[in-house]
């Protein structure tokens, strides 16, 4: 198993540099952020530049990013985007290396979470040989799997997968910042497709009742407007309110069109679309395929825009 690439859709990502910018500066505190808008409005591709730009972040403090998307019905995507986030770090040989030091110099002072998955982590890595890919992805991602337990419903014989447990994942993610001395950020998308999201929230209520425990760490959640994901949310901030300017809280950020006050933004979208002469003008397949690789909400823009400041963005 793998990370999921962070791609870089720089050329093809419009009207969205104010939104990345607020955000962007919000990631930097304590906090969670959830960005919610109508289907197709362009959330995972804000959510996959917002990580990539905290994953490539040089300036101090630098950022150590996991990343997840829940497809429909998924379970515990706190597992999932802890996966992601050591899968991440441990691409990089120094960091095993680093990770190998830790574990044969203070095996005994860890805490016990952490200790564990290291623990079961040197058995399947080798004792730490660095084993990267799609090999490396599997034993950690195996490695943490092995702190949930599973038990069976008697009731009606089936067998309950547990959630990695609150204490276990701020074990986890605070080992890892102490390590490494980096601030931490989780992006979660379509997080509104997950099962038992009651229990989640109430994962996310401890993780904003305790600032002091997970300071220079912040949560990113992508979800669709209505439904029960934005309900629970919306109750969540206003137990813990927050804004996208302050640090701390929860920070409801509505998504909406794409900012087109800049006219170097409207000369720049133009500017691609000319570059696709040929896919423009079909109305078969490729435009089809050319469209679907977009946000919807720029099929839907691209007309008006084209009309009403052609003149204005002229080339």
């Amino acid at each position: 198993m793998t990370v999921e690439h962070l791609e870089n859709r720089t050329d093809r990502l419009f009207g969205r540099e104010a939104d990345l910018n607020q955000l962007l500066l919000r990631t930097r505190h304590y906090g969670l952020t959830a960005i919610v808008g109508s289907p197709q409005i362009g959330k995972s591709w804000l959510l996959m530049e917002l990580a990539r730009r905290l994953d490539c972040e040089i300036n101090p403090p630098r950022c150590l990013v996991g990343f997840t998307r829940s497809p429909r019905g998924a379970s515990d995507p706190l597992l999932q985007v802890v996966s992601d986030l050591y899968q991440r770090w441990l691409a990089d040989a120094a960091a095993w290396e680093q990770l190998k030091t830790v574990w044969e110099q203070q095996r005994d002072r860890l805490l016990p979470a952490f200790a564990r998955f290291v623990g079961k982590l040197s058995e399947k890595a080798a004792k730490l040989i660095p084993i990267l890919g799609e090999l490396g992805g599997t034993a950690i991602k195996e490695s943490l799997e092995g702190l949930v337990s599973a038990t069976d419903d008697l009731s009606s014989g089936q067998l309950i997968v547990s959630r990695l447990e609150y204490s276990q994942a701020q074990e986890l993610v605070g080992s890892l910042q102490k390590i490494t001395g980096q601030r931490v950020s989780l992006v979660m998308d379509q997080w509104e497709e997950t099962r038992e999201l009651a229990e989640q929230q109430n994962t996310f209520r401890n993780f904003l009742r305790e600032p002091a425990k997970w300071s220079d760490r912040h949560i990113l959640l992508g979800a669709r407007e209505g439904g029960d994901a934005v309900k629970l949310l919306t109750r969540l901030g206003a137990e813990f309110p927050g804004k996208v300017e302050y640090p701390g809280g929860v920070c409801i950020y509505p998504l909406g069109e794409m900012h087109f006050g800049d006219a170097m933004e409207g000369r720049r979208l133009i500017s691609y679309l000319h570059a696709q002469p040929q896919r423009a003008r079909l109305k078969t397949s490729p435009m089809t395929a050319f469209w679907s690789s977009l946000p919807a909400i720029l099929g839907s823009l691209t007309g008006r825009l084209l009309k009403t400041r052609a003149t204005q963005w002229r080339l």
